[in-house]
Parts: structure tokens; C-alpha cells; sequence
């Protein structure tokens, strides 16, 4: 069959919307959460467009994307259905509340997977199995989840649907969200690829010749560390799982989140570019491999959530020549050396800094931007990037600060090239996620001569890049930073905090680390 045109399937996203929108309005009870969900759910669809058969099938399909869809979200940690915002949805758009029905407010008493299950049953018309099926439960479950609210939600869903104000689909929007899906999809297969010839290799070299300790279990690449999150404070890191970790030769000075651990720079000099600090990677249960790495100094190693590597740039003897060293962070061990040609007079230091996002190394020169791709080690130009800037490149997005200190900031797509977010950073800087689908704008910080900083605002704001959502979040006391699977992570003196970043939910921990030193998180430097 052939593929269909990006505006047949616009033709596609304005046909289907309105019933989708009326769905995941029921099931949510918000107009702004709805229509996210609607656009990501038909994003997904059309990443997916090429595996659907029958064209007729593709409304089912959307609506089965949109269910799963709706399930992840019930299933994130503190989920509460709530949609805080500093402006008021537009009038236009929205219900007055004073003339919504009585179906809307029985439904907001519902557990947040019950609404689903209601929704899909009585309004989508879906049979028990579908709904388990599409929801990830038992038949049982949706069953049991159902008896309670029927007598008072049959009757009246068709009524409460039809009033629904349905705002314009925008079909470039979901074209242009779907697009970086299969962008994104395509990256994680590559890594998937790249972690499956790893662990081959692995195995061949244990059974044809010396190598690694068979005992020790070596994590494959592909996804983040399952430590949730980590904090240091001091010399002592905590991890999310529970564990706590004591270091011996001074205070960290940065962790680095990658896909077997947490790489924590320590030491004296207490940046990552000292001359005397030292590397350690804590693993998930808490054990540790130490790393005595001379990276050249005066440049800042890159590392990803999804890759066992730490990268790293050395100088040469030609001034407009340098080598990317490539370090598994599994055996301690150099993978590859690439050299790359370029000069990098725009940095004081000896070379550009290294940031690694998939198995890809971005890295800026005086004329132009590069990519490196580990697996062909070609180096390319990148012409949807600046020269002679530093680079913040996380997912398929990078941030790009100009102007004095750093004064604006702006999201760029690097596929397109195209402005994703413009943002003014006076009172609030940007902070990409690690999975490029969010930016935090955080409050600057104070320190006073104890070093004990603060933020100079109480809040902070988490955007979207797909949808342009935003939700406030209080950071009030806190230092912030992201967790490598993509949530917001807040420390303050007595607990660790996770958030939710598409609803803005928080969880708490106790923190177990030293309180008279600022906490180090991922991306963010102790000096």
C-alpha cells in the first residue's frame, strides 16, 4: 500500500479528533490534559502509520494508542489528575463550570484508571477484554472497577460528550510531534542494535580468549540506571534505591548519570576538570568500580542515560586536531579513538567539551558544529546548530544561549533546525531533561558565604516541547536537577523530592546525606 501523504494524514487528524478529544475528555476531565493526550496519542499514530494494513482500521488504532496512552499516565508515580497553571484556560475553549453536569462531577470521584474503564466500556463501547487489553489489566479488574459507577454513568456519558466544547486539531502540530517519535524510536533502536553487538562481542571474547571476570554481571546499554535518582552532599552520594555511599578523597564535585550507574567526579580540585579528582562509578545495589582517567583537564566529559561511555576530547600536537576517546565505563577500558579536525580558539580551554547523546558526540568548533557517530565514526557538520557556542544537547533538542551572561536562550530541533521555545532568562534559566521532552525554567540561585544557596524565587515552571503544556512547580528551598529517566528531582534539607513533569506531582524521600554542603544532582556543578 502506499504511504500516505502528511496531508492525507492531517485530513485523517481533523476527522478523528473530535471523537478522540470527547474520549479523553471523559476519561480525564480536563480540556488541557485532553487535548495533550489527543495529540500525542495521534503522534504515536502516525510514527506507527507504516505498520497499519487496512487504512479503515486506523480510528480503532488511534483509539487503542490513545487508551495505552492514557494507562502510562494513570500509572506514573503520584498521579493525581490535577493540571495546575499560573493563566486560566481561554474561556472560548473551555466549560463554564457553573453549567457542567452532574456525570462530570460524578466521574472526577473516580479513581483515575475506574474513569477509564467507564469511559471506554459505556461511552467508546469497548468490550471487557478490549479494555483490559487496551488498559494492561485483568478482566477481572475492569469488571470490578465498573459495577459501582454504572447505575449513575450509563444514562448520561452520550448527553455530557455531545456538550463538549471541541477545540481545533492542528494536524501540523501532531505531524510534527509524530515525527520526532520515529525520530526518537529510531535512535533507541539503534542503541538497542549497538547493545546486542556489544553483548556478542562480550560473549566471544569470554570464550575465545582472557578477558573480563566472568563473575562480574555487566549490564547491557540501552536504558537509563535503575537507580531512580542520585544526590551527593560532602563526600556522600545517595541513590534512590536506598543506597548511601561514602567517598574517601574529598567532596563531589559532579555525577553523570549513564545506563550502568552513576559517574561520580570527586576530589580535590572538586570539578571535573582538575588536574588531582578522581572518578568513581556507584552501580545501582551500591557497589563501586574505581577510575583513575586523565581526561586532559579544562574540559567537561559527556555521558548518556542510555550508554555504558564517558567521552571525552584530547588535545594533539596540531592545534586544529584532537582525538574523542570513547571509555566503557563496564571494563574501565578505551573503546575507540576518533580523531576530529577543527579549531576551537572560540573556548579558553584546551578543547571544545564532548556531549553525548545516543551514540552520537556533539561537540563545537570555530566554523561549525559536529556530530560523531560512534558506529560509523564519521564526523559530520551540523548545519541546524551554531558555531562557536556552547552546546546542551539532550534528545533531539538542543538549548542555545546568546547574549550577555547568557541573557536569552532558545530550544532548537537539531533535524530541522527550527526554533522549538524561545525563552528571556532573566529570573530563570532553562535545563533541558535528559530525554530532550522537557525544559525546566528554574529561579536562579543565591549562595551566602557558608555556601548555602537558595533559589531567589519560589517557583520554577516544567514546559512540554511536544505540546507547549506547562505546569508550576514549588522549588522553594530546594536545588534542582532531572532524574535520568526524565523527572524533575527536587533536594531540600530534609527530603529528596520526584515530580512529575507533565503534571507536576511530587514524591518524597527522606534524605540521609550531610546538610551543611549544597547537594550535587546530574548537570549540576559543585564548585
Amino acid at each position: 500500500m502506499a504511504a500516505m501523504t502528511d496531508d492525507e494524514f492531517g485530513e485523517f487528524v481533523l476527522a478523528a479528533w473530535p471523537g478522540l478529544y470527547r474520549t479523553a475528555y471523559l476519561m480525564l476531565g480536563d480540556h488541557q490534559l485532553a487535548e495533550d493526550l489527543v495529540q500525542t496519542s495521534l503522534a504515536k499514530t502516525y510514527a506507527s502509520w507504516r505498520k497499519i494494513d487496512d487504512r479503515a482500521a486506523a480510528p480503532a488504532y488511534a483509539r487503542v494508542v490513545l487508551a495505552n496512552t492514557a494507562a502510562s499516565w494513570f500509572r506514573r508515580k503520584g498521579w493525581r489528575n490535577e493540571h495546575p497553571t499560573e493563566v486560566l484556560p481561554d474561556p472560548g475553549v473551555d466549560h463554564d463550570f457553573t453549567t457542567r453536569t452532574a456525570v462530570v462531577d460524578a466521574l472526577a470521584t473516580l479513581a483515575p484508571r475506574q474513569r477509564a474503564v467507564v469511559v471506554l466500556r459505556y461511552y467508546d463501547d469497548l468490550s471487557v477484554r478490549e479494555v483490559a487489553h487496551a488498559l494492561g489489566i485483568s478482566e477481572g479488574t475492569v469488571k470490578s472497577q465498573t459495577s459501582d459507577a454504572l447505575a449513575r454513568l450509563r444514562d448520561v456519558l452520550d448527553d455530557e460528550a455531545a456538550s463538549v466544547l471541541v477545540p481545533a486539531a492542528d494536524p501540523d502540530a501532531v505531524v510534527g510531534q509524530g515525527r520526532r517519535i520515529r525520530r526518537d524510536r529510531r535512535i533507541r533502536v539503534a542503541a538497542a542494535i549497538t547493545a546486542v553487538v556489544a553483548i556478542l562481542a562480550v560473549a566471544l571474547a569470554s570464550v575465545l580468549g582472557p578477558g573480563r571476570d566472568r563473575a562480574e554481571k555487566v549490564p547491557p546499554a540501552g536504558g537509563p540506571h535503575d537507580t531512580a535518582w542520585a544526590v551527593a552532599s560532602g563526600s556522600t552520594v545517595q541513590l534512590g534505591t536506598g543506597s548511601v555511599v561514602e567517598l574517601d578523597d574529598g567532596p563531589v564535585g559532579y555525577l553523570f548519570d549513564t545506563s550502568v550507574g552513576v559517574l561520580v567526579n570527586y576530589g580535590l580540585d572538586n570539578a571535573p576538570w582538575g588536574s588531582t579528582a578522581r572518578w568513581t562509578l556507584i552501580r545501582p545495589d551500591g557497589t563501586t568500580r574505581d577510575f583513575r582517567v586523565d581526561t586532559g583537564g579544562q574540559q567537561l566529559v559527556g555521558t548518556d542515560p542510555t550508554q555504558p561511555y564517558m567521552v571525552y576530547l584530547e588535545p594533539t600536537a596540531a592545534p586544529t586536531e584532537f582525538d574523542l576517546v570513547v571509555r566503557d565505563l563496564r571494563t574501565g577500558q578505551v573503546k575507540d579513538t576518533i580523531p576530529v579536525e577543527g579549531a576551537a580558539t572560540w573556548t579558553d580551554n584546551p578543547t571544545p567539551d564532548a556531549d553525548l547523546v545516543g551514540d552520537q558526540v556533539y561537540l563545537n568548533t570555530d566554523s561549525s558544529a559536529l556530530v560523531v557517530d560512534l558506529t560509523s565514526r564519521r564526523v559530520t557538520p551540523v548545519g541546524a546548530l551554531p558555531a562557536k557556542e556552547p552546546l546542551a544537547i539532550e534528545g533531539s533538542h538542543a538549548l542555545v544561549t546568546s547574549g550577555d551572561l547568557g541573557s536569552s536562550a532558545e530550544v532548537v530541533d537539531i533535524g530541522t533546525g527550527q526554533s522549538v521555545m524561545e525563552y528571556s532568562q532573566g529570573d530563570r534559566y532553562l535545563q533541558l531533561s535528559p530525554d530532550g521532552q522537557h525544559v525546566a525554567a528554574l529561579p536562579r540561585r543565591t549562595c551566602d558565604n557558608d555556601n548555602v544557596c537558595a533559589f531567589d524565587l519560589p517557583t520554577g515552571y516544567v514546559y512540554d516541547l511536544g505540546t507547549g503544556h506547562r505546569v508550576e512547580v514549588d522549588v522553594e528551598g530546594a536545588t534542582a536537577g532531572w532524574t535520568p529517566r526524565g523527572d524533575l528531582v527536587l533536594v531540600r534539607r530534609d527530603d529528596v523530592s520526584v515530580c512529575d513533569p507533565d503534571s507536576g506531582a511530587c514524591s518524597s524521600t527522606t534524605r540521609r546525606l550531610p546538610a551543611d554542603d549544597t547537594p550535587v544532582l546530574a548537570d549540576t556543578i559543585n564548585w
